[in-house]
């Protein structure tokens, strides 16, 4: 009966002691998507279907060596974590989802001639 009591008592003090300090919910880890690296080639209408043409280089293998992926897509359709949203053929942008991460790209600047 004794060491019930004393049990009893050092959970109180225990819980005493913790009622001032916040509570923190610790959830599992996520790893982190990095926006890629995203360059606009063309955009086209075939039948009337919007479509982009984008370079998309990623982390390699190799460190300092990316790896490109040419993708092409239509509106609202997604390429890895890649998602294109919207087609601007008269203003030559376009509007993905890079891994969260909604952000206009347009065509990379010529160089001066």
């Amino acid at each position: 009966m004794r060491t019930s009591f004393l049990s009893l008592i050092a959970t109180a003090a225990l819980l005493i002691g913790c009622g001032n300090r916040s509570v923190e919910i610790q959830r599992p880890h996520q790893r982190a998507i990095a926006p890629l690296k995203i360059t606009l080639l063309g955009i086209t209408s075939i039948s009337g279907n919007k479509r982009a043409l984008l370079k998309v280089e990623s982390p390699g293998t190799s460190p300092g060596i990316p790896r490109a992926q040419s993708l092409l897509l239509s509106e609202h359709e997604k390429g890895g974590s890649i998602e294109v949203l919207d087609i601007d053929e008269k203003a030559g942008n376009v509007r993905v989802n890079n891994s969260g991460l909604v952000t206009l790209v347009t065509f990379p600047e010529t160089a001066a001639r």
